[in-house]
């Protein structure tokens, strides 16, 4: 037979691994907001992004698809902290996506890592 004491001690490790789990799992939870962003290069042979500035919400799944409407291969890549890139080339007439989580509310950069004078913004509010 178990004491009262045995008893009360097996409920408050029963509480402690459930307050434990919970706090896991909102911990890990990948954001809920998912936002579909498309971003282009202009035609031709500019080497620019169309648009250059995006706009997503903050601690937001993110999906982004890159379309090059250019005649010559180009990429998108985002700085730190952001991890989302695109295949080392994307051909002319090609389309790739990613998806990433997006950090808090702030400026956050992306390149074609092709042409070094080519960027944008990703406005996180």
């Amino acid at each position: 037979m178990r004491s009262r004491r045995d008893s009360f001690t097996v409920r408050r490790v029963a509480l402690l691994a459930v307050c434990l789990m919970l706090f896991a799992c909102r911990a890990s939870a990948a954001p809920v907001v998912a936002v579909r962003l498309d971003v282009s290069t202009k035609p031709g042979t500019e080497l620019a992004f169309a648009p250059n500035q995006v706009v997503a919400p903050a601690n937001a799944r993110v999906e982004l698809a890159f379309s090059n409407a250019s005649t010559v291969a180009h990429n998108l890549v985002f700085l730190s902290p952001i991890d989302g890139t695109t295949r080392p080339i994307v051909q002319p007439g090609e389309t790739d996506k990613f998806g990433f989580n997006t950090p808090a509310a702030g400026n956050y950069r992306f390149v074609c890592s092709i042409h070094e004078d080519m960027s944008g913004t990703l406005e996180t509010r």
